[in-house]
């Protein structure tokens, strides 16, 4: 599983298509908007805005990444 960090939606683009169905996107936006959140969650798996708890985000990765044998 590959896991992207981005604050721009353009940063999806690091990852190739055919990764992304193995790939856990969590885009930081630092627009508090709901246009911005809203452009940002057709993108990332998680959307992390100003007042998302750090500990909430990881919790969420930890569901989601199964540990390696």
């Amino acid at each position: 599983m590959i896991i992207l960090l981005g604050d721009n939606l353009q940063d999806i683009k690091m990852i190739k298509p055919e990764e992304r169905a193995s790939t856990l996107a969590v885009g930081f936006c630092h627009a508090d908007t709901r246009e911005a959140i809203g452009a940002y969650s057709q993108i990332f798996d998680i959307v992390v805005v100003s007042n998302t708890s750090d500990n909430g985000v990881l919790e969420y990765i930890q569901k989601r990444i199964k540990p390696a044998n």
